[in-house]
């Protein structure tokens, strides 16, 4: 028994299964209870997670990536959406002042 090697083969998990893993993470689980129950190494489960939050970072990023040319829009819309608010509060006190006056 001294010469025999025994070779173990990686084991490889799905995205779906890595996910679940992640979410029991996070929904309170102690992960050295989620590695005795699923057989892996915490380790593993905390690699998972480190993972899944940097890929979900990068992809907020490129999300959040905006042209100046639509921002200097939307600037535009919600200027022009204040002086039409504007308008609109300075005619309601017009007519509060207007019925405030009758006897």
């Amino acid at each position: 028994m001294k010469g025999k090697k025994t070779t173990s083969k990686r084991r490889k998990y799905s995205a779906d299964f890595k996910s679940e893993v992640v979410k029991m993470l996070l929904n309170g689980q102690s992960a050295s209870k989620i590695s005795e129950q699923l057989g892996i190494s915490e380790n593993l489960i905390y690699r998972w997670k480190n993972e899944q939050f940097a890929q979900s970072n990068s992809s907020n990023l490129e999300e959040k990536t905006v042209s100046v040319g639509e921002l200097l829009q939307k600037v535009e819309q919600l200027q022009k959406q204040l002086r039409e608010v504007e308008t609109e509060r300075e005619i309601l006190k017009k007519v509060v002042a207007i019925f405030s006056k009758s006897p």
